[in-house]
């Protein structure tokens, strides 16, 4: 009984430390993945940020599109600003409806990241509670 108990202990330290080492490895790998998505992420806010202030600093007196006086006459100086006549939509404000609905869309689809998830030990490694019976003497 005595032998069994120290090759049960010994396989337990052994589980223990498997144990540990999967969970090390697996908060390593979480945090390289969150690195590289914050890297690309600011990566790619940076190069459309970049490019809608190209956008309005070239355009800024050019509109997007001309209407008529009377189809955009509550909004019109509005859609206007900040340098274009009454009756045409500016870049400036043509970027903020694109942004908008493109937010409003995108919150609408279903996310394409996984959720995180715990990881669960594999059922081998999951440590339950064994009867022992007394020896049949």
């Amino acid at each position: 009984m005595v032998d069994q108990f120290a090759n049960y202990a010994r396989i337990q330290r052994k589980i223990n430390s498997l144990n540990q080492q999967y969970k090390t490895k697996v908060s390593e790998r979480s945090i390289g993945q969150q690195r590289v998505q914050l890297t690309v992420g600011g990566i790619i806010k940076t190069v459309v940020g970049l490019s809608c202030l190209w956008l309005v600093w070239e355009n800024r007196s050019e509109p997007v599109v001309s209407l008529p006086d009377t189809l955009v006459w509550p909004l019109g100086p509005l859609l206007s600003f900040p340098s274009c006549q009454y009756g045409e939509i500016s870049v400036v404000v043509w970027l903020a409806v694109v942004r908008t609905v493109c937010g409003r869309i995108s919150s609408l689809l279903p996310s394409s990241t996984p959720k995180p998830t715990t990881h669960s030990i594999p059922s081998p490694f999951i440590q339950t509670a064994t009867p022992v019976s007394p020896p049949l003497d």
